[in-house]
Formats: C-alpha cells, structure tokens, sequence
C-alpha cells in the first residue's frame, strides 16, 4: 500500500511578493518520504516576474530495480533505497506585449542515493545499487509565442554540467547542451 498527503498554502508578504510553500508527505510499503517546496514569487511589473524557488522530490525503486533476479545475468537488491533530489531555482520571466514571453533560469540540483546499475564483484551479476551523489548546475533560457489563431511556438537552450560529487566526473548520459525548437498548429 502506497499513499500520501499534500498541503500548500500562500501567503501575500506585500503587494508584489509572494510566499508559496508545501509540504508533501509518501507512505511507501518499506519506507516514508517528507517532500518540502517553497517558492517566493516577486512581480515588480504586470510584465516581469522573479522566482526563488527550492523543492525536495524523491524517487522510489521499481520493483524490476529491487526484486528481479534470473540467476544468470541479475541479482535482486530488496534493500535499495529511493533517489532523493534538492532542486534550487531562480527565475526572471518577462512578457511582451500579448503573443511572447521569455525565461532565464539557473538552477542547482542536488541527487542522494542515485539508482545505478552495477556489477555485483562477487557474483559478477549486474544488480542495482545506491551508489552516487550527483551535482547539476545550469541555465536555463526560453521565448515563447502564442497567437490568437491558436498557433505556439517556442525555443529553449539548456547549457548544464552533472558530475558525480565524489569524483567530479562528468555524466555520460545528461547532455551539456540542449536545444529544442517546437511548433503546435491547431
């Protein structure tokens, strides 16, 4: 049995800042998870925006990930533990006239307990360990377009660096550039 409870709230400092925070807690069959966010929203103008945000998320293993074992090529791991992520954020959007916005966004994040596949040095079998702490930092950009015909579009650059925090090396599998390009026509 999996379950949990979300609780948010806001609360109006002054006229143009807000806080927004919200706590999430998840029961798991094998373990508890306390997921905080908190963001502080300032809209100087009715066009611009800034965000501070911070937020704790978790992932918790699969059963393929804990259990599945062949005998041949895997082990079983009944005793893996979720991800847990700390995200850091601050953002500035602005808005131009009505048909565009744009973001500029860093970003800083924090993985504990990174689900990884291993090889068990005993056995030899590929099993899943908790094995990385990862780091993430970057930027974030973003113009986006939307027409009263119902036409959007939008470009995005990402430029991030993750490395493993024990030993700095870079992720094979996280791009360190990311550029996307989307267009939707009703």
């Amino acid at each position: 049995t999996n379950w949990g409870l979300f609780a948010q709230d806001e609360y109006r400092i002054f006229r143009p800042l807000l806080l927004s925070a919200g706590v999430r807690y998840d029961n798991y069959y094998n373990f508890d998870s306390i997921s905080p966010r908190a963001s502080l929203i300032y809209q100087p103008t009715a066009t611009a925006t800034f965000k501070l945000i911070y937020g704790e998320a978790f992932r918790a293993p699969n059963i393929y990930e804990r259990y599945y074992s062949d005998g041949n090529t895997t082990i079983a791991n009944p005793d893996l533990k979720p991800e847990k992520i700390r995200t850091y954020e601050a953002v500035w959007e602005q808005y131009f006239g009505n048909n565009y916005n744009s973001s500029v966004s860093c970003f800083y994040s924090r993985i504990d307990h990174l689900i990884s596949q291993t090889t068990d040095m005993p056995s030899g079998l590929i099993v899943y360990r908790n094995i990385e702490k990862i780091n993430a930092s970057g930027l974030d950009m973003s113009l986006q377009g939307k027409w009263e015909n119902g036409l959007q579009g939008r470009l995005s650059y990402t430029l991030q660096d993750a490395t493993v925090a024990e030993t700095g090396e870079r992720l094979r599998n996280s791009p360190r550039n990311l550029a996307k390009a989307n267009i939707s026509v009703p």
